[in-house]
């Protein structure tokens, strides 16, 4: 027999156990569930277990064992979900494993050696396996323990299936609430973390305000109100925060877990050194409690020592891990580091790299560089040596460049110089930032991380409120704002205008701080200047949304005055509010800075210039010219009415529908307003030109 136990504890599992009770459920017949486990046994077994045909018998005899002990602990949904335990034999009975013995001479003697399960181990796997309509009617006569479904909701949020967690829980809340102790707040808990998931705020908030209205004084209600006050805090009220906090004392006037909901409104309201005081004041009553509760609180009671020396840090740990939006702790820094003075960049010309320089020096070159580009780190070294080895191969030492050759030296390009003392932090805030650098003119780093991810979000937020001085560096800034533009916010008003705008304007300060003569300007091409420009094509982006034009069309100027060359299209801005304003000279003046242009805004702003100012000639050959771009432009814009073709998001076609639609969106009402405008296209050039089948469009990303 001791080899069969052997044999039955090799067998016995977790997964065998739920196997077989949801085999009960399905077959409902005790026979066929029997057979089941009799065909299915040795599928149980260990892949190292060396089972001979010997054991075979034995194996079956162990498996109505075990069996037996299964059903007879399986509260039966057919039995008003009650077991129905089998009878045991009598002593000179035969066995029920089919042996043939007595009872007294089989099983009997090891019956109690058989491992005993707990009916209440049974539940959370009964909930999880009998069909839905069953289990809404056991919950709706509180059949099934309430631990079991909790048991199960728990997973089922864990496991990221927040709806059949709802699904469970709702029916305790649903028409008069059924209870107020723990199980009711650990299932109120998870209700609203399965709403959350599921972005049901709506539910959340619903459930909550029958909870405080129709609940006595209990440890449900204050849970309730606490969960409001911090719904309040991320709506900005404060009043009504604190209002929630006090109902919530006031139905657990003794419980140590409103410690951080009073720190985190004292923090939200700036108020530092009262975080400090009433940290204190929580420690003392942390000392009062149980040493068996205190060990439960030892996570909170850290966390509360941690406020009472560095409270900001503190507070910002608290609000990730509690998996609240991180950006509420980069708003935070903001407001600290708002005020600073503006840092002074210098300038320097690109200095040509030596290719005869020491191999590690040109390696920690190239590589800053091709970082800058948007090269991703682990790529960085050894795309490195692989253009500095084409390039030591292509180079040809017996000819001499001519003087002024690729060099910087003779024109006014310049590329901007960090200051000494922020390179060091740029250096470490590297190793904390989880993205590489946007690619090319994309606003998006290509990165997979996720920068608002808990964990990642932590260690740079962490980092920024260690280092106030990261508000001076354009790189870190920079960086900032390519995690912004990947928010799930990013698209709110609020979120723009609290939290992004101020670190693109703090940019746009500093760059606008750099000292320039009149015709000194920072290409794009120059990789250092790239933290410079592309927060101001950035800020165009976040005016633009939020219909700014006084400040967008100052940051155009700006930037054009910075790099006339226009790598970000910026320049349909300023084209279009020249002719707004009627300033057809300066608008054809502005056009010939780009000559070959392909922005449908430069080519029909052109045409439109000159049919105002007369020189139809011009116009007809400006209009030639933008067809041959976009062949459908001149129908899009002239039509009275025509449907929105496909969009791609992030993409335009050069020669696509897309680009003669956004360009009607923004500018046929001045055309409109130009007398006549529309009927010499209509009249000339209506007919949209075709595309030739099999050509392909050319995309561009904006």
């Amino acid at each position: 027999m001791e080899n069969d136990m052997n044999l039955l504890e090799s067998i016995f599992s977790e997964q065998i156990v739920f196997d077989a009770v949801k085999t009960i459920v399905r077959t409902k017949d005790r026979d066929a569930y029997f057979k089941w486990l009799s065909d299915n046994i040795e599928h149980y077994l260990p892949e190292d277990l060396d089972f001979t045909d010997g054991q075979r018998q034995a194996l079956i005899e162990i498996s109505i064992a075990l069996g037996r002990m299964i059903w007879n602990a399986t509260p039966l949904p057919w039995n008003k979900f009650r077991p129905q335990p089998l009878p045991t034999p009598g002593r000179n009975e035969k066995c029920f494993c089919g042996s043939g013995k007595k009872y007294k001479q089989c099983c009997g003697d090891s019956a109690n050696q058989l491992p005993q399960i707990d009916p209440q181990v049974i539940w959370p796997i009964l909930v999880s396996v009998i069909p839905s309509k069953e289990l809404k009617e056991a919950l709706l006569d509180s059949s099934i323990p309430m631990t079991a479904i909790l048991v199960v909701a728990d997973r089922h949020v864990k496991d990221g299936r927040p709806q059949k967690a709802i699904s469970l829980l709702q029916p305790f809340f649903k028409d008069e609430i059924k209870g107020h102790g723990e199980d009711f707040d650990y299932a109120l808990h998870l209700l609203c973390n399965a709403y959350d998931d599921l972005d049901k705020y709506k539910s959340k908030n619903i459930l909550l305000k029958k909870i405080v209205e129709t609940a006595p004084r209990s440890l449900l209600r204050s849970s309730a109100w606490q969960r409001l006050a911090a719904i309040r805090i991320d709506k900005g009220d404060t009043v009504g925060a604190w209002e929630a906090f006090k109902n919530a004392m006031k139905d657990s006037p003794d419980s140590v877990d409103l410690s951080h909901l009073e720190l985190q409104l004292l923090a939200v309201e700036g108020k530092w050194n009262q975080v400090q005081e009433r940290a204190n004041f929580w420690l003392k009553k942390f000392k009062n409690l149980p040493k068996e509760a205190q060990v439960d609180y030892a996570d909170l009671v850290d966390l509360i020592k941690h406020a009472a020396k560095n409270p900001k840090e503190a507070l910002a740990t608290l609000s990730i891990d509690s998996g609240n939006d991180p950006s509420h702790v980069l708003h935070d820094w903001i407001t600290d580091v708002t005020g600073r003075p503006i840092p002074e960049y210098q300038l320097e010309k690109d200095n040509e790299l030596d290719i005869d320089d020491d191999e590690e020096h040109l390696i920690k070159r190239f590589s800053s560089k091709l970082q800058m580009m948007g090269v991703t780190k682990d790529e960085l070294e050894k795309t490195a040596k692989r253009l500095i080895g084409e390039l030591k191969a292509s180079s040809n030492p017996d000819v001499e460049s001519s003087d002024g050759d690729n060099s910087a030296e003779s024109n006014h390009e310049y590329s901007i110089r960090t200051p000494e003392n922020l390179l060091n932090l740029e250096k470490k805030w590297e190793n904390v930032f989880p993205l590489d650098k946007p690619f090319g003119t994309n606003n998006e780093s290509f990165s997979s991380e996720d920068p608002w991810e808990q964990s990642a979000a932590k260690k740079w937020l962490l980092f920024l409120g260690k280092n106030l001085a990261a508000f001076d560096s354009l790189a870190i800034l920079d960086d900032i704002a390519t995690a912004l533009f990947s928010n799930e916010y990013f698209h709110d008003e609020s979120f723009l205008r609290k939290i992004v705008l101020p670190i693109l304007d703090r940019s746009f300060e500093i760059v606008k701080n750099i000292k320039l003569e009149d015709e000194e300007t920072l290409p794009w091409g120059f990789i250092e200047n790239r933290p410079a420009l592309r927060p101001l094509s950035r800020l165009v982006t976040v005016f633009s949304m939020l219909d700014k034009d006084k400040r967008l069309e100052e940051v155009v100027d700006v930037y054009l005055r910075l790099n006339p060359n226009d790598n970000h299209g910026v320049r349909m801005f300023k084209m279009n509010r020249l002719l707004i304003e009627n300033k057809n000279d300066e608008a054809l003046l502005f056009t010939e800075r780009y000559p070959e242009d392909f922005d449908l805004n430069i080519l029909l702003g052109r045409a439109l210039a000159f049919f105002r100012v007369g020189k139809f000639e011009n116009a007809n050959e400006a209009i030639k010219a933008a067809i041959d771009v976009c062949p459908k432009c001149v129908h899009y814009l002239a039509a009275k009415n025509i449907k929105q073709p496909k969009l791609s998001p992030g993409l335009v076609s050069i020669k696509g529908a897309d680009a003669a639609w956004f360009y009607r969106l923004a500018m046929r009402d001045v055309w409109l307003e130009t007398n006549g405008a529309i009927e010499w296209l209509q009249k000339n050039f209506e007919k949209p030109k075709k595309v030739k089948p099999g050509q392909p469009e050319q995309l561009k990303l904006v």
